[in-house]
C-alpha cells in the first residue's frame, strides 16, 4: 500500500504548498461536480418527462372537443337521415364546431405535432372529416353510420397516439396513472359506447318493440359500459387513495359521482324500458335527452379528470425543481463551509512551514537559542518532537490499516503478475474456506476457475465472475481489480463480494413480482367472466377468451353467487366468443350446470357452433339435461318463453 502510494508522493514532493492545495482542490471539486451534474441531469430528465406529458394533456383538450363534437354530430346525422328535418340547424352547428375544433387542432400541432408526431395523422383526420362532410348527405342510414364509426375510431387513434409519445401511457406515479387511464381510454370508450347505445335505443324506442336480436345488442353494450364504469370507479379509487397531496377527492369527486349516477340511471332504465320483454316504455325524445345527458356527464368528468392530472403533473415538477434549488443551495452552502475551512487550514500550514524555515534558517546560521514554538498539534507539529513519537504514530497508523484490512466483510487479496497469490485477509478465508496458508502461493484460477481465471488483470470494478470454494461449489462474485507496482513487478488488489445472497433476493423479488402478475391475470379474468342479469330472473353470462382450469373455477363460482343473489328462474352460458371448446371446457360447464340445477335454476348453453358441437359428440360429452341453443338471442328467447 505504501509503495502504491509512491508516485503520488513523488507528484506532491515536487510541488509547493499551493500547488498541492490547488491540486486537492481540484481533486475534490472533480467528483462533487460529477455527482451534482449527475444529479441535475436527472431531475431534468424526470422534469422533461413530466413535461412531455403535460404537452400530451394540452393536444389532448381540443382532440376532446372534437370527438365530443363529432359523436353529437354523429347523432344528429343519423336522425336526419331517419326523415327528422328539425334537426338539420343542429347537424350545421355541429359541423361548424367540428371545423373550428380542427382550426384550434392545427394551432396545437404546430407547437407540439413536431414533438409528438402527430401531424401526419391529424391532416389524415382533417381529409377523411371533409370527405365525410361533402358526401354525408348522400348516404344511406347504415352507410352513414359506419362512416362516422370509423372517424370516431381514427380520432380514438390519435388519443393514444399522443398517449404513447407524450409518456402520457408510462407515467410513473399509481394517482396520475389512473387518471390517464379514465381521460386516454376509458372515457372515450365508454363515450363511443354510449353513442352506439343510443343509436341502436332510439331506433328500438322509435319502432315500439324490440326483436331477439334488438335485445340481445342492448344486452351487450349495457354490459360493456357497466364494466367500463366499474374499472373507472376501481381506477380512481386508486387513484385518490395513492394521492399524496390529499387533493385529488375533493376536486374530482362530485364530476365523478354525477357521471356514474347518470350513465348506471341510463342503464337501469335500458333494462327495464328496452330489454325487459314487453312493450317499450322509452319515449325516443326522452331517451334522446338522457343519453346526452350521460355524455355530457361524461365529458364534464374528463375535463375535471385531464384538469387534476395537469395539476399533479405541475406538482410533480414543482417538486423535482424544489429538489434541484435545494441541491443547489446544500451545495452552496457546504462548498462554502469547505472553502472557508479550506483557507483556514492553508493558512495555518503555511504559517508553520514559514515558522520552521525561519528557525532552519537561524540554526543554520549557527544561532542556536532560536528554538521554534509551534502552536500547531497536527503533523508538522510533530515534526520539533522526537523520533519515538514519529514512530509510535507510523506503527499506530499501520496497527490501523491492518485492522481495516482484518476486519474488513469483503475478500481482499493481492496477486502477483503470474496469477499466485501473495497475501489474503481473514475475510477471503470465510468467502473461499480456504485457510491461509493453503491460500498463500496458490494460483488465483483455484478461486476463479476458467473462463473467468484471467479477471484478475482486467482493472476496473463491478464485474460479475463465478468463484469456487473448497469443497468445489460454484458461486457468484462481484470482482474489481486495481493494480500496483512494488519492486518493479505488477501485482493486482482482488476485492471480491460474495453475491449469493443478494442473488436470492434478487429471485424471491422476482417470484414475488410474478405472484403479483399472476394474481393481477386472475383479476382480469374474473372481470372477463361478467354476470348480467337481463329480468328479475334471468341472468345471462358472456365468455370470451381461453378458459383454464382456473378461470372455469372462477366462472363457477360467479355463475352460483349471482343466480343466488338474483334468485334467477334461468342462467344463460353464452360461448359464442369461446375460440377452443375441449374436453376440460365441457365437463366445466357441465359442472355448473349441474351445481345450478341444484339451485333450482336452469342452464341455457349458447354459441354452440357446428365445428364446436362437431368437438363435444367426437369427445364424447354427455349434455343431457342441458337446454343448448346456437345463438345467445334463441337462448333469451327460451328463457322468456311462456311457463
Amino acid at each position: 500500500m505504501k509503495h502504491a502510494l509512491d508516485p503520488v508522493v513523488a507528484l506532491l514532493n515536487r510541488l509547493n504548498y499551493p500547488q498541492k492545495f490547488a491540486l486537492i482542490s481540484v481533486l475534490f471539486a472533480i467528483p462533487l461536480v460529477l455527482v451534482i451534474t449527475l444529479f441535475l441531469f436527472e431531475v431534468g430528465t424526470k422534469i422533461a418527462f413530466s413535461q412531455a406529458e403535460r404537452d400530451g394533456t394540452a393536444y389532448l383538450r381540443p382532440l376532446r372537443s372534437l370527438f365530443e363534437h363529432a359523436l353529437h354530430e354523429q347523432l344528429f346525422a343519423h336522425d336526419q337521415a331517419n326523415g327528422d328535418a328539425t334537426i338539420a340547424p343542429a347537424l350545421v352547428a355541429a359541423q361548424a364546431r367540428i371545423d373550428a375544433d380542427f382550426v384550434a387542432l392545427a394551432a396545437i400541432d404546430r407547437q407540439l405535432g413536431a414533438r409528438l408526431g402527430t401531424s401526419a395523422a391529424l391532416e389524415n383526420l382533417h381529409g377523411e372529416w371533409n370527405d365525410l362532410k361533402a358526401r354525408g348527405a348522400t348516404m344511406h342510414t347504415r352507410m352513414l353510420d359506419d362512416v362516422h364509426t370509423q372517424f370516431l375510431g381514427h380520432i380514438r387513434d390519435l388519443i393514444r397516439l399522443i398517449g404513447d409519445s407524450s409518456n402520457l401511457i408510462l407515467d410513473p406515479d399509481l394517482d396520475t396513472y389512473y387518471i390517464m387511464d379514465t381521460v386516454l381510454l376509458r372515457l372515450p370508450e365508454s363515450q363511443t359506447q354510449l353513442a352506439q347505445l343510443r343509436l341502436l335505443g332510439d331506433r328500438v324506442a322509435r319502432q315500439g318493440s324490440a326483436n331477439a336480436e334488438d335485445r340481445a345488442q342492448l344486452i351487450t353494450l349495457n354490459g360493456l359500459i357497466e364494466a367500463n364504469l366499474e374499472a373507472i370507479d376501481h381506477g380512481m379509487g386508486v387513484a385518490t387513495r395513492n394521492n399524496a397531496t390529499g387533493t385529488l377527492r375533493p376536486a374530482i369527486e362530485d364530476a365523478q359521482t354525477t357521471y356514474l349516477a347518470t350513465v348506471s340511471t341510463l342503464l337501469e332504465q335500458n333494462r327495464q324500458g328496452l330489454i325487459k320483454p314487453g312493450a317499450i316504455r322509452i319515449q325516443p325524445d326522452a331517451y334522446r335527452t338522457q343519453v346526452l345527458a350521460a355524455l355530457a356527464a361524461s365529458f364534464g368528468f374528463w375535463d375535471r379528470a385531464v384538469d387534476q392530472l395537469d395539476t399533479l403533473l405541475q406538482v410533480r415538477i414543482d417538486r423535482f425543481n424544489q429538489r434541484k434549488y435545494l441541491a443547489f443551495g446544500v451545495t452552496g452552502a457546504v462548498l462554502l463551509l469547505v472553502l472557508l475551512v479550506w483557507l483556514a487550514f492553508y493558512v495555518a500550514v503555511m504559517r508553520t512551514v514559514r515558522r520552521l524555515d525561519a528557525a532552519a534558517q537561524r540554526m543554520s546560521a549557527g544561532d542556536m537559542s532560536g528554538l521554534v514554538q509551534l502552536d500547531s498539534r497536527d503533523e508538522l507539529g510533530q515534526v520539533a518532537r522526537s523520533f519515538n513519537q514519529v514512530a509510535s504514530a507510523l506503527i499506530a497508523t499501520s496497527a490501523q490499516r491492518q485492522a481495516v484490512l482484518d476486519n474488513a466483510v469483503d475478500a481482499i487479496i493481492t496477486v502477483d503478475d503470474t496469477g499466485q497469490i501473495d497475501s489474503c485477509n481473514p475475510a477471503a478465508e470465510r468467502v473461499f474456506g480456504y485457510g491461509t496458508a493453503e491460500l498463500l502461493g496458490g494460483p488465483i484460477a483455484r478461486l476463479i476457475p476458467a473462463p473467468d481465471h484471467e479477471q484478475y488483470r482486467a482493472v476496473g470494478v463491478g464485474r460479475e465472475v463465478t468463484g469456487r470454494r473448497c469443497d468445489g461449489t460454484a458461486f457468484p462474485l462481484d470482482l474489481a481489480v486495481g493494480a500496483m507496482q512494488t519492486g518493479g513487478q505488477q501485482r493486482y488488489i482482488l476485492i471480491a463480494h460474495d453475491l449469493t445472497e443478494r442473488k436470492r433476493e434478487a429471485e424471491e423479488r422476482a417470484h414475488l413480482q410474478a405472484q403479483i402478475i399472476r394474481a393481477q391475470a386472475s383479476a382480469l379474468a374474473e372481470l372477463s367472466s361478467p354476470l348480467i342479469p337481463i329480468s328479475d330472473d334471468v341472468v345471462v353470462m358472456p365468455l370470451i377468451g381461453m378458459i383454464d382450469d382456473q378461470r372455469m373455477a372462477q366462472v363457477i363460482e360467479t355463475l352460483l353467487r349471482g343466480v343466488e343473489r338474483h334468485r334467477a328462474r334461468v342462467a344463460i352460458i353464452d360461448i359464442t366468443g369461446v375460440p377452443v371448446v375441449d374436453t376440460q371446457v365441457a365437463h366445466g360447464i357441465i359442472r355448473a350446470a349441474q351445481a345450478l340445477r341444484m339451485l333450482g335454476s336452469h342452464t341455457v348453453i349458447t354459441g354452440i357452433r357446428p365445428e364446436v358441437a362437431q368437438t363435444l359428440v367426437g369427445l364424447g360429452v354427455d349434455l343431457h339435461g342441458i337446454i343448448t341453443r346456437s345463438t345467445l338471442q334463441s337462448g333469451i328467447a327460451f328463457a322468456y318463453r311462456p311457463s
